[in-house]
């Protein structure tokens, strides 16, 4: 979801307030909705003026909004608490991404580690159309005439991984620049010999390709 430009925090929070609505839609949708305009503050409004637009976590701007709908606003750390639950419940999906020996890697804004492209099913996804999408949405990358039913894949500390071997070392340009710093190539080997820099999914993952591609069936 995207807002036009408000000019200053107020307009913002009455227009985040218009369509944010816990007691008359369903409360997970809701909260998404919330979700998004909250990154969309962070990434299109606190980093480029933050005079007018002051950092604020998550609970904070949800405080705003419900303190503009005269709602209690003691209610929002809650709200943000059911919705965090929520979400660790929802499967996750996403691709690895392999060419020759190395493996392509994303940095979410205000990360501190690489990981690999994935993200949360959506209502009235499969499992492979989450992978498809949230590889798209952070990489660039279309696989959607790619993956199908046939194409391997890893379950790696719950979630389950594509893996797609490409011919080429694609240049990743189209992904969404709110959300991702940085897609890069690295080879397998340097994720293994430096996993701080790495999430432990990562890791996990590097570690399973470099056997396989030593032991091929």
């Amino acid at each position: 979801m995207s807002y036009e430009y408000a000019d200053d925090l107020g307009e913002f929070i009455r227009r985040v307030a218009s369509s944010f609505d816990v007691d008359n839609n369903d409360f997970f949708s809701a909260m998404k909705t919330f979700e998004k305009a909250h990154w969309d503050y962070i990434d299109n409004y606190n980093k480029y003026d933050s005079r007018r637009f002051p950092y604020m976590r998550n609970v904070q701007l949800l405080e705003r909004i419900l303190q503009y709908q005269n709602k209690n606003l003691h209610n929002a750390r809650e709200y943000i608490r059911q919705y965090e639950r929520y979400k660790k419940s929802l499967p996750t999906a996403g691709c690895i991404l392999l060419y020759s020996d190395r493996m392509a890697v994303v940095k979410i804004k205000c990360g501190e580690v690489y990981s690999m492209p994935k993200g949360k099913q959506d209502n009235g996804e499969t499992i492979m159309q989450t992978a498809i999408r949230e590889t798209r949405e952070e990489t660039g990358l279309d696989l959607e005439d790619t993956i199908c039913e046939s194409t391997p894949f890893q379950i790696i500390h719950k979630t389950r991984f594509y893996i797609v071997e490409l011919d080429s070392e694609v240049r990743f340009r189209d992904y969404n620049r709110n959300e991702i710093s940085e897609v890069v190539w690295v080879p397998l080997d340097k994720i293994v010999r430096n996993p701080g820099y790495y999430s432990r999914q990562t890791v996990a993952c590097a570690e399973f390709i470099s056997l396989k591609m030593m032991h091929p069936a």
